[in-house]
């Protein structure tokens, strides 16, 4: 019954609106390739009212995903739900996994937002792919690169970061650099031992993700 398709620039957005009156709402980004419905368990457990949305392509969503079309997709698909609910941006908590660390920022840095959380992210998606391929010319190759340390000093919001101690896709180092880009207070936990998939079976990630959305 919470099913939702958004329609924007000419694409079919497929996602979920929970709505909890009272209860701020949890906007979540998913990760590359990821269908967000995945995330729909582990969120039911707690009472935020909650707006998960696949990007262009992925899901059942149309479209190719670009990062221009994702953020403007993000904003406009955020823009309509505060509207339909009767919220203002400070009644908003974002949460971004990996990619979607990307997009949550660049949101975080356009709304006013109650508070923005980053798991396993990277300050930049060139920079991540330039460490993990060095001996490629990435900036010619990656058409979108999801500057987040250059959108992190207009958020206005406190942050918290959950990152993984032996990421092998993000290593952590960008998520310190990331950290530190923010001028604003950053609350930053790292999870030794934990890789990029499998942070959420680290011992204090439940009780550190529930505190870090205000539960």
């Amino acid at each position: 019954p919470h099913r939702r398709t958004f329609h924007h620039n000419g694409a079919k957005l497929s996602g979920w609106l929970i709505e909890k009156k009272g209860q701020p709402l949890l906007v979540y980004y998913g990760g590359n390739a990821m269908d967000i419905s995945m995330m729909l368990p582990y969120l039911d457990r707690f009472p935020h009212a909650k707006l998960l949305v696949n990007y262009r392509g992925y899901g059942l969503s149309t479209g190719s995903p670009t990062e221009q079309d994702i953020m403007r997709d993000s904003l406009a698909i955020l823009d309509s739900v505060l509207k339909e609910t009767g919220r203002t941006p400070d009644d908003v908590i974002l949460v971004g996994q990996s990619l979607g660390s990307g997009v949550a920022t660049q949101v975080a840095s356009v709304r006013h937002v109650k508070k923005l959380v980053l798991l396993v992210p990277f300050d930049s998606l060139l920079e991540t792919a330039r460490g993990l391929f060095p001996y490629l010319p990435v900036r010619l190759l990656l058409p979108d690169h999801f500057r987040s340390d250059l959108a992190a000093p207009k958020v206005a919001c406190p942050v918290s970061i959950l990152a993984a101690g032996a990421d092998e896709v993000i290593p952590p180092n960008h998520a310190k650099r990331l950290r530190d880009c923010f001028s604003v207070p950053v609350s930053y936990q790292e999870f030794p031992g934990a890789m990029h998939n499998t942070i959420w079976l680290s011992p204090g990630f439940d009780k550190a993700f529930s505190q870090s959305i205000g539960y």
